[in-house]
């Protein structure tokens, strides 16, 4: 399913990594990772707004951690290029995950 959404030279930039993600399979990756930490998780659009090729997203993470339920907030900003994401800009506080979750963002 990511593969058809993604540029083949897609660029994920998530918080606490130190490189971004590149490629389909290394995007498609991260997500997995992050779903494999929080399988439940469920991603709500607050707003969103858009400037040319970039789509801003302010979400709600909903999902269940080591400590229960949980809710966080971030942002994305998403270039599309030919109607598919050719980099996310992925932005919320991981600490602020790793307190409500009870999990180590280090893993994802």
């Amino acid at each position: 399913m990511v593969r058809h959404a993604v540029a083949p030279d897609v660029i994920g930039y998530w918080p606490g990594r130190s490189d971004p993600v590149r490629g389909v399979v290394a995007y498609a990756k991260a997500i997995a990772d992050v779903l494999a930490l929080v399988p439940d998780l469920r991603l709500d659009v607050l707003e969103h707004a858009t400037n040319g090729e970039n789509l801003f997203v302010r979400w709600r993470g909903i999902g269940t951690g080591a400590r229960g339920r949980f809710e966080l907030r971030g942002i994305d900003r998403i270039r599309v290029l030919d109607g598919r994401v050719a980099e996310n800009v992925i932005v919320f506080d991981t600490a602020q995950f790793e307190h409500v979750t009870g999990l180590s963002w280090a893993r994802a």
